[in-house]
């Protein structure tokens, strides 16, 4: 059998709410514990120890930005713009030349996140390590939409190339039970092996992913051949 690399891992995290309902947390609390403590975790495991060129990770969708009130948004907000500015003093990331780079949606975000993002952004632009992308108020219509516009009467292949997430994913994990995709990346997942967890995301441990990833070097990925 012929060892599966994998290049491109994308990851959907669903279920802090219904996490923070369960075990009586307040949302602040739930997403706090979600970025510092789960998201770090894993953004180590997966990039790091596990030697993946690609993490990319849907942290705020478009249909959350457009249809959850101001009050369920403001704890995602707040701890991601605190989140970011751990990350550009985690001593780890650093030391491993981790790049982060946000795929934006065609949603308005608050100013002072697009701040800390950018910030984020630029005090890792130089490296060349593994990269980490952030989909930011993201859906996969309208970043189709947005290729489409870019490629006028050109001839092309592919529409993968204009896309601003633009390499082929090889495995998503969606957590919190739901078995659908809520607007990720769609034309780049053509190929991707998925798996649902039905753990919520605040519960999810770096072991889980690591057994995932080996899985995944056992496949014998034919692509329609």
């Amino acid at each position: 059998m012929i060892r599966s690399i994998i290049r491109h891992v994308l990851i959907i995290p669903d279920g802090n709410r219904r996490w923070a309902k369960k075990n009586n947390k307040s949302l602040k609390e739930t997403y706090k514990h979600a970025l510092l403590a789960v998201t770090t975790k894993l953004i180590e495991s997966i990039l790091i120890e596990n030697k993946v060129k690609i993490l990319t990770i849907f942290i705020i969708s478009r249909d959350n930005v457009l249809k959850r009130k101001a009050v369920e948004l403001k704890p995602i907000i707040d701890n991601e713009i605190l989140t970011f500015n751990e990350w550009m003093r985690n001593e780890k990331f650093r030391r491993a030349g981790i790049k982060f780079k946000f795929i934006w949606g065609n949603v308005k975000l608050p100013r002072k996140y697009i701040y800390s993002a950018k910030n984020l952004e630029r005090s890792t632009d130089g490296n060349t390590g593994p990269t980490c992308n952030f989909l930011a108020g993201y859906d996969a219509e309208s970043e189709s939409k947005n290729a489409i516009k870019k490629i006028k009467n050109r001839k092309i292949k592919s529409l993968v190339p204009y896309l601003a997430l633009n390499e082929p994913i090889d495995l998503i994990i969606r957590t919190g039970g739901e078995k659908r995709l809520s607007g990720a990346p769609l034309l780049q997942s053509a190929y991707a092996e998925i798996e649902f967890l039905k753990e919520y995301y605040p519960q999810i441990k770096t072991n889980m992913i690591k057994k995932m990833l080996l899985n995944f070097g056992k496949k014998d990925r034919r692509f329609g051949v």
